[in-house]
């Protein structure tokens, strides 16, 4: 069964997948940049420590807006779509905590899941008011369009 204004296979449905490729690619990074063994930014804990908090907090923002557009498109998110985007989000941040516990010289920080939801709700209120504002301008204009007919 497809969503609501959306064909059933076709390009449609094509076009809804290809809106979790940027979403996948910043997950892919962000493995990648889990995977290198004792990643630091400086040999100072005093100065690693908030860069990486930095780092998480706006790559899981980043990842959070990539869910929702992935989820939405270019439709105003509904509160539970926002809720699915920040779950999908969390999981992510939680599997990384869990694959960065794995790899030589790192850890898994609960510390870090926290920052990591922390970013998801900012990138998600961002997200969702830019999204809600696409719509909007998109509802005016062809409101505008149809009247010229």
């Amino acid at each position: 069964m497809s969503a609501p204004g959306q064909q059933q296979g076709g390009r449609g449905s094509r076009v809804s997948l290809l809106r979790w490729l940027p979403a996948i690619a910043w997950m892919a990074a962000i493995f990648a940049l889990s995977s290198i063994s004792g990643l630091r930014v400086s040999d100072v804990d005093e100065v690693d420590r908030p860069i990486r908090a930095l780092a998480h907090l706006a790559s899981y923002a980043f990842l959070g807006a990539l869910v929702l557009y992935a989820l939405s498109g270019r439709a105003r998110p509904t509160l539970r779509i926002v809720l699915l985007a920040f779950a999908i989000t969390l999981l992510y941040g939680l599997s990384d905590e869990i694959h960065q516990s794995t790899v030589p010289n790192r850890s898994g920080r609960v510390e870090d899941l926290v920052i990591d939801a922390l970013g998801a709700i900012i990138g998600l209120a961002i997200a969702s008011a830019l999204l809600a504002r696409w719509a909007m301008r998109s509802s005016q204009h062809s409101t505008r369009r149809g009247g010229l007919r």
